[in-house]
């Protein structure tokens, strides 16, 4: 019977290349950044491409419209990152920031309309202020990310940066323990 061959060595070098393409991200966080928001930009026209295509030859008569519409937006978008990558980051950092702090209001809110008897069902046996914690926690995260949008973005991409260089040293530790025995 033939030994399997191994191929524990292709791990490893995985693990390595993602270490250090996660040491890049953290040595070069705007050119990561940039490159996210151009394959972002490039995939919406292509995904646009092919739903104006699709809606123009679809079957569907009454849905084609829709995809049309789907492809136009996609396109647009697409078109708009690619020509204004930073103001675009820029914008959907205050979404962000806005949904966190409208999230935050409506948690604060929910927690004193919530009667007190049914506080535990809901709360748990912290009570009504872990729902006022959350609620402070969300709007604070909001305000600070739409009074430092550029930090925002820099700090994702540093956590990508420092979970590619886990996961690509974990893969890499774990191919030793996959190498064929010499037995």
């Amino acid at each position: 019977m033939a030994e399997k061959k191994s191929s524990w060595i292709w791990r490893l070098l995985g693990g390595i290349i993602l270490v250090i393409l996660g040491i890049a991200i953290l040595v070069y966080p705007d050119v990561t950044l940039a490159i996210i928001v151009l394959i972002v930009g490039i995939f919406l026209i292509i995904t646009g491409l092919f739903e104006l295509i699709f809606g123009f030859s679809a079957e569907a008569k009454g849905a084609r419209w829709i995809f049309i519409l789907k492809g136009v937006i996609d396109l647009v978008l697409g078109i708009v990152l690619l020509v204004y990558p930073d103001i675009t980051l820029t914008i959907f950092v205050y979404i962000v920031a806005a949904w966190a702090i409208v999230w935050g209001i409506f948690e604060l809110v929910a927690t004193f309309m919530v009667p007190k008897e049914q506080s535990h069902a809901v709360y748990g046996t912290g009570g009504k202020w872990v729902g006022v914690l959350i609620g402070l926690v969300a709007i604070a995260f909001g305000v600070v990310i739409a009074i430092y949008p550029d930090a925002t973005l820099t700090i994702i991409i540093y956590l990508i940066g420092f979970l590619v260089i886990a996961v690509g040293a974990l893969m890499a530790i774990n191919s030793f323990g996959t190498r064929p025995s010499k037995s």
